[in-house]
């Protein structure tokens, strides 16, 4: 929750200019975010015991950012990432307490692709608001599935016991309460995979942000 590192840059979203300003060539944007992973589990960053060979193989591919400035915690990162602005600033700067929420009228990444034509998903951790009135769905993405907030404030924490149910969400909808996590990764993946599958003819912007 506390240690985050951006897998996969976000690349080529600064050419969607929000002054009308329109590109030939609309590229389509997947950008992942993973959690509760640090910069050294991951064997090509010389970790002796964990194997990662998928990211590996990505690490070998991609052009790296070694300079660059994160926030400590899971909703600031987001919302940093969405919006371009300091936590301070876009209003959401803890997990708790009314801090977690992006001010109204800032506009975000996915707003800002969906002006474009692009069609825009989430799947995976949101942590900007849990009450519908602040969901991804009101930010800008078409389609949602996922948590609300971190995956360890559930009733099942291991020292905090005051947590409610733990819901998985499809866009408002709740689906289940304290889902099975170990189908959590699967369940994101593969409906990244289809919204990927459907939407191939046209330009897409997919966040995946894993929990």
């Amino acid at each position: 929750m506390f240690r985050t590192l951006f897998v996969l840059a976000l690349a080529g979203a600064i050419w969607l200019l929000d002054d009308g300003t329109r590109l030939q060539a609309k590229p389509n944007e997947i950008v992942i975010l993973s959690d509760d992973q640090g910069y050294g589990d991951l064997s090509c960053h010389g970790n002796p015991v964990l194997k990662t060979p998928h990211l590996d193989r990505l690490h070998a591919q991609s052009i790296r950012l070694t300079d660059f400035h994160v926030a400590p915690m899971c909703t600031p990162t987001r919302g940093q990432l969405l919006t371009g602005m300091d936590a301070l600033r876009n209003g959401a700067s803890s997990v708790t307490a009314g801090r977690s929420l992006i001010r109204p009228g800032i506009v975000t990444l996915p707003e800002l692709f969906s002006r474009q034509g692009y069609k825009t998903a989430i799947f995976g951790k949101w942590h900007l608001g849990d009450s519908n009135q602040y969901s991804p769905l009101r930010h800008g993405f078409d389609t949602y599935f996922g948590l609300p907030y971190s995956n360890d404030m559930w009733p099942n924490h291991p020292t905090n016991k005051s947590f409610p149910p733990l819901p998985l969400r499809e866009g408002d909808k709740v689906l289940e309460l304290n889902p099975d996590q170990n189908q959590l990764t699967g369940w994101y993946t593969e409906r990244g995979v289809k919204f990927i599958e459907a939407n191939k003819e046209k330009p897409f912007f997919l966040y995946m942000p894993h929990s």
